[in-house]
């Protein structure tokens, strides 16, 4: 048996007091965790795990093995970090992700990353807003601002942003501003075509409880930045990212509406990549990169003064 393999297994089971679902993060069957760590303990003489049907506990035992276990894959941690910074990154970066997280949270980030490693090329690919359920073998690294479908992927959290629903300030004179969700039945609403969480906009209501409006759409797309374009058009309202429509809030050329229904639920943006113990400098490095650099506040949590202005009422209203 692997020991730093039994130790990682190990760690994870402790960490999340489940056989399960440490399975479905290390992409391994929860009876091949179970006889692992059975092996453990019979290698070891004692009894790691008190065991029932809902979760795992640690024993006494248990509890001091798992100190140990994490000094040393702490240790191993830093070894392989300051190895990677003694030897140059060279090869080929291949990232898949929208057209929206490459241009507003990528991209402002990635300039100082590939000043400090000139020989690394990277190339981008362009995929739809749908959740994930598999990862293409030539990706090295896959954004996206929903957990994948598969287990067996590896998962890392590297940002979050709050939405926001808003439109053009001409539109709004038009057509009046929306001042409760059952408003939105009578505009020109524009959502996302996929099955992504975002589709479904929240309402935070007056007992504190967030439901779920269903949205009837008048245009639908499977781009988030063309949803944007289309809003700052005048077409219609939208709900986005507050990455993508902060700059524009902050001008003037768009309004948010709404604001008191608004939960304000930071929405996770993951890295999303095949394998944890191989995962290659190349890939470690510009994920270590992206949570040094935020781009605003990571979370969005402030926001910019106009998203905590009042609405613009319509003419006439």
């Amino acid at each position: 048996m692997d020991r730093l393999t039994a130790m990682e297994v190990f760690a994870d089971v402790a960490n999340r007091e489940s056989f399960s679902a440490t399975a479905r993060q290390l992409g391994l069957s929860p009876s091949g965790v179970s006889k692992l760590i059975s092996r453990l303990e019979t290698r070891l003489g004692a009894r790691l795990f008190k065991r029932n049907v809902r979760q795992v506990v640690l024993t006494e035992e248990g509890a001091k093995y798992l100190e140990g276990v994490r000094r040393v894959l702490d240790s191993i941690a830093e070894l392989e970090a300051s190895s990677a910074s003694v030897f140059e990154l060279s090869g080929h970066l291949r990232i898949m992700c929208s057209s929206a997280l490459a241009k507003h949270l990528l991209a402002p980030r990635l300039a100082g990353f590939a000043d400090a490693h000139p020989a690394l090329s990277i190339e981008f690919v362009q995929c739809s807003n749908d959740l994930l359920g598999t990862l293409d073998p030539n990706i090295d690294v896959a954004f996206y601002s929903a957990q994948p479908k598969s287990s067996a992927l590896i998962v890392r959290k590297i940002d979050s942003t709050e939405h926001v629903t808003c439109a053009e300030p001409d539109y709004l004179d038009r057509w009046g501003v929306p001042l409760q969700p059952e408003d939105l039945a009578r505009h020109r609403c524009l959502n996302l075509s996929t099955d992504a969480p975002c589709t479904a906009w929240p309402v935070r209501c007056a007992d504190g409880q967030i439901n779920r409006l269903q949205i009837s759409a008048a245009i639908t797309a499977d781009s988030s930045d063309l949803l944007l374009a289309l809003v700052k058009a005048g077409a219609g309202i939208g709900r986005l990212a507050l990455f993508q429509t902060r700059d524009d809030i902050d001008a003037g050329r768009l309004t948010p509406v709404l604001e008191a229904y608004n939960p304000r639920v930071a929405q996770p943006i993951y890295a999303v990549y095949h394998s944890r113990r191989y995962l290659s400098h190349r890939i470690r490095a510009l994920l270590d990169h992206l949570q040094r650099k935020p781009p605003h506040a990571s979370g969005d949590a402030a926001g910019p003064s106009a998203h905590r202005a009042p609405p613009r009422q319509a003419v006439g209203a």
